[in-house]
């Protein structure tokens, strides 16, 4: 099972048992679940969607909107953040391996916003 499936499933004893969830933790179990999807998530996104990427020649910036009840929504631009939200944090989270000159290579940045 993985940290993130982990964490999740706390979650869901502390509710089942109906214990309280004060902004303390609820603020901490926030920070980890962002931790976990930094650490572990964005890297295997990363790799598994390097070999596509790497057909493209110029900068851009891919933003992933993310809802677990809705399709997942990828937009592109070649500006740094196409969102208004400020809640929103840029993650840099690989640097991708390519023929290119290391001026030439592209950068992924992620934009997550939690749904709620």
């Amino acid at each position: 099972m993985s940290n993130l499936q982990d964490l999740y499933k706390a979650i869901e004893t502390l509710r089942k048992n109906n214990i309280p969830i004060d902004d303390n933790l609820s603020k901490r179990l926030d920070e980890a679940e962002e931790q976990i999807i930094r650490d572990e998530i964005l890297p295997i996104i990363g790799k598994n969607i390097e070999p596509t990427l790497r057909q493209i020649q110029r900068k851009l910036v891919l933003v992933v909107d993310y809802d677990p009840s809705a399709p997942i929504s990828v937009r592109m631009t070649r500006k740094r953040v196409i969102t208004d939200e400020t809640e929103a944090k840029n993650i840099h989270c690989c640097r991708l391996r390519s023929h290119l000159p290391p001026r030439s290579r592209s950068r992924m940045w992620l934009s997550i916003r939690k749904h709620v």
